[in-house]
């Protein structure tokens, strides 16, 4: 954990100025973007001459030492999230965790649910300090993290004691659900729906047909909205996760040890990302399985049914 003083932190990109106003190193996983492994991307130059800017007309001094728990993709409630949830366990062990945390916008039912679930199961101590996107502060000290891992990846030991977090606090809760599931559903397979995500971007053209098969075949259908208990439960013991590609597949952290569903992630052969494969064994998942298919401008897919018809007569379906 590295203790700054007297520092900007930028409100788009989370990323540091000291009081000269140059870029500081930290976070360390910042150095990477995307699958480039470089310094920095060219957002985060674009926001450091705008935030340079901003501070030559004045900006608001926050004199409270805090820890920062933002991450590159600013404070983001799905796959994202886990990112920010890893520096917690350092200010934790160096037990600075009591001081306010500075995350972002917290004025959405997204972020009070982030806040409630997810934040309230690491300790969070009932205040944070917020940075929306376009604002930037003068920080008198705060804690940052050395964690180094790739944004949107994660740290082995990290990512275990982020489970047993969430298992120690919500176990009653998930083996009732889990015990409700398999009653009325027997095997647990899932398919991870997209049409709720970025409408026209990344989604599935031909979703209405891939569900109504799947569906016929005994499938739960995902969309993301159902909460993280229905999550945790659902993700604890399946059979087979078939899907596109998205970050609901990094709810793979909560499968129970012992368990070892199949995944199955279809991609756009234009957009060729393994983050979320490289997530889910890092998770413990040990068959993944990736499909690229055609994709257009917007990498939308179509999912072939004979594909998933192939898929499931080897599991006997």
């Amino acid at each position: 954990m590295k203790e700054l003083n007297d520092v900007y932190v930028i409100g788009d990109t989370g990323s540091i100025l000291d009081s000269s106003l140059n870029l500081l190193r930290w976070p360390n996983n910042f150095h990477y973007y995307r699958n480039e492994k470089t310094r920095y991307g060219e957002q985060v130059y674009n926001s450091v001459e705008a935030a340079r800017k901003k501070i030559q007309k004045g900006v608001i001094t926050v004199d409270t030492p805090c820890c920062y728990v933002l991450s590159f993709y600013h404070i983001y409630p799905y796959g994202h999230l886990y990112d920010s949830l890893q520096y917690i366990k350092e200010y934790i062990d160096e037990g600075v965790v009591s001081h306010p945390w500075l995350i972002g916008k917290v004025d959405s039912g997204h972020t009070q649910d982030v806040i409630e679930m997810h934040f309230k199961t690491f300790q969070y101590p009932d205040a944070n300090i917020c940075l929306r996107r376009g604002d930037v502060k003068f920080f008198k000290k705060i804690y940052v993290s050395d964690h180094d891992t790739f944004p949107a990846q994660f740290d082995s030991e990290k990512i275990k004691w982020i489970k047993n977090s969430y298992r120690n606090r919500f176990n009653p809760y998930i083996t009732e659900r889990l015990s409700r599931l398999k009653d009325c559903n027997g095997d647990i397979k899932l398919y991870l729906g997209r049409d709720s995500v970025k409408k026209g971007q990344r989604g599935v053209l031909n979703s209405a047909e891939v569900e109504e098969f799947l569906l016929s075949r005994g499938f739960i259908i995902l969309d993301g909205t159902e909460g993280l208990l229905d999550h945790m439960s659902y993700f604890s013991t399946p059979q087979i996760v078939l899907g596109a590609h998205g970050s609901l597949f990094r709810n793979a952290l909560f499968t129970f040890e012992g368990a070892s569903p199949a995944y199955y992630e279809f991609c756009a052969d234009n957009r060729v990302d393994t983050s979320i494969k490289t997530a889910c064994i890092s998770c413990g998942a040990t068959n993944y399985n990736q499909y690229f298919v055609s994709g257009d401008l917007s990498h939308n897919i179509t999912i072939p049914i004979e594909t998933l018809q192939s898929i499931l007569e080897n599991h006997n379906e």
